[in-house]
């Protein structure tokens, strides 16, 4: 029944498709004899690639409107639509392009990078051979892009070993390629079921070759932006304000949080739930999720070295946390907006080695 549902509207796609090719190819041919014998080379003259038919245009126009779940049936259904799904410019590569737009996946570049790689024949262990290249590069993307490092390397964390434990994702946020179409953005959600002591949110330059953090504590509702001057001994220099109130002492933080880049600006978000074992003593009203909160755009990127930022997860303490990548697109659960600086000043952070650690929030990468 479900093929059959999927053939169906495969069948209803690809005549709409027909019908627009033949009206598109008519005012075509009475356009231009030239143009219309250019639109049917076989080789785009300025990339070498093969260039798209009449056909394929129209229907790749028509599937840029179509969910990933549809064009999975699409390529059950109909082994004509299997292979123009899979095409260079297709359906699968745009929408990796549309998902994937600003970030990298460690040690695979950005989405569209595998363009060069397969047309040089050269492999990058996402499946690059046709005909299913972009869609088995579509689903390395989508669940390596939601997975940590090692020693976690997968999309949830349920237990730290050690104290101070960092948990960075292979995700990688490219600032280039945001502050080049400022329109366009990244959020990354995380959704917090378990949480014994304390943990914050960070963004690192580490992978840039620079030495600084973007850090927010959703316990304490600070934001803390740092840079370590000196390795031995250890020296940090940094700032941090408090956009947001501190939670109930008595109840750690559980919830989602989220942080947002777009263009240069950097957000964070944090939504409370209910604790599991119903509201503290004397909180009445606590048993029900709270609204989306954030801090607004507290940071630009002047900090930053290099293109790349990655998003990190620092725990304070070991302990059974069960933490998890709940969502990646392009806009956060509500709007931010700039803080008003007099209302929210910037208080100064620095310490070494042998001091106490700050008291609410984990230093990432220190």
């Amino acid at each position: 029944a479900i093929l059959a549902k999927a053939h169906w509207g495969c069948t209803t796609v690809v005549a709409a498709a027909r019908t627009t090719v033949g009206a598109t190819a008519a005012t075509e041919q009475s356009a231009a004899g030239s143009d219309m014998a250019m639109s049917h080379c076989s080789l785009d003259l300025s990339t070498g690639a093969p260039r798209p038919t009449v056909f394929q245009r129209v229907y790749f126009h028509v599937t840029a409107f179509l969910d990933v779940p549809t064009l999975c049936a699409a390529d059950t259904a109909c082994r004509h639509l299997l292979a123009a799904n899979a095409a260079d410019r297709g359906p699968w590569a745009s929408t990796g392009l549309r998902a994937f737009a600003g970030v990298e996946l460690r040690h695979y570049g950005t989405f569209d990078a595998a363009r060069d790689e397969e047309r040089d024949g050269c492999g990058d262990g996402l499946g690059l051979r046709p005909p299913a290249a972009w869609k088995r590069r579509y689903v390395g993307f989508y669940y390596g892009l939601r997975a940590f490092e090692a020693p976690f390397s997968l999309s949830r964390i349920v237990g730290v070993g050690q104290d101070n434990e960092n948990a960075y994702m292979q995700c990688l946020l490219r600032t280039d390629l945001l502050a080049a179409e400022p329109s366009k953005g990244v959020y990354l959600e995380f959704e917090v079921l378990a949480n014994p002591d304390n943990f914050s949110v960070s963004v690192a330059d580490f992978d840039g070759g620079g030495c600084g953090s973007f850090t927010f504590s959703p316990d304490t509702g600070v934001v803390i932006c740092e840079q370590k001057v000196a390795e031995s001994p250890r020296k940090i220099k940094g700032s941090y304000k408090q956009p947001l109130c501190a939670s109930s002492a008595e109840q750690h933080f559980h919830g989602s949080v989220g942080l947002f880049l777009q263009g240069s600006s950097l957000a964070f978000f944090r939504r409370r739930r209910a604790a599991p074992e119903g509201p503290a003593e004397g909180c009445e009203g606590q048993d029900e999720d709270g609204p989306w909160e954030t801090t607004g755009f507290v940071s630009d990127l002047s900090w930053v070295q290099g293109r790349r930022l990655t998003p990190c997860i620092a725990f304070r303490c070991a302990g059974l946390y069960e933490v998890s990548v709940a969502r990646l697109s392009s806009s956060p659960p509500i709007c931010p907006e700039v803080p008003d600086e007099v209302e929210s000043e910037w208080l100064p952070l620095d310490w070494e080695e042998e001091g106490e650690e700050t008291e609410g929030f984990a230093l990432a990468g220190a």
